[in-house]
């Protein structure tokens, strides 16, 4: 935040991630310089417990600052603690295309975003939701390991 921005092109990280109730790891854009509401991409967020979406779902979405969620996709994969995964978007001036592995899960030419950019890599506890949240289940250690973060030009 503050340091960084771009408006189009490509951005990608490899990550894994301990799935237990509660938890809440997400991957997300938001503008520069702008305060809510404000235009988001959701590159992807997990949830450990099926009270709240999860787990093995994952959540993708495109808002813009005066509409919420107008665009979402539940994007089912395999329990992303199994391993490492790969989450991308291509983003154009005219389209978003989103990935998980190489393989699209899908892509928008209606709801993009025309305002540079900077990515948030978040492990998150807890949600919104009180059924979301941690309880006695959760492991009281809980990690997020990025191998990397890249943004590619357009």
């Amino acid at each position: 935040y503050g340091t960084f921005g771009q408006k189009y092109g490509t951005f990608e990280t490899r990550l894994r991630y301990a799935e237990a109730k509660g938890t809440w790891p997400s991957f997300f854009l938001l503008p520069v310089g702008q305060k809510g509401p404000y235009p988001e991409i959701d590159v992807f967020e997990a949830y450990g417990d099926t009270a709240c979406e999860g787990p093995g779902f994952l959540t993708s979405s495109l808002s813009t600052s005066s509409t919420v969620n107008k665009w979402k996709a539940w994007i089912p994969v395999s329990a992303p603690s199994d391993g490492w995964h790969v989450h991308k978007i291509v983003w154009t001036a005219s389209k978003i295309e989103f990935y998980i592995d190489d393989v699209m899960t899908f892509s928008s030419t209606t709801v993009i975003s025309q305002v540079a950019m900077y990515p948030i890599l978040i492990f998150g506890v807890g949600a919104n939701n009180p059924g979301c949240r941690a309880d006695a289940t959760t492991p009281s250690k809980l990690t997020m390991d990025v191998d990397y973060l890249r943004v590619y030009a357009p």
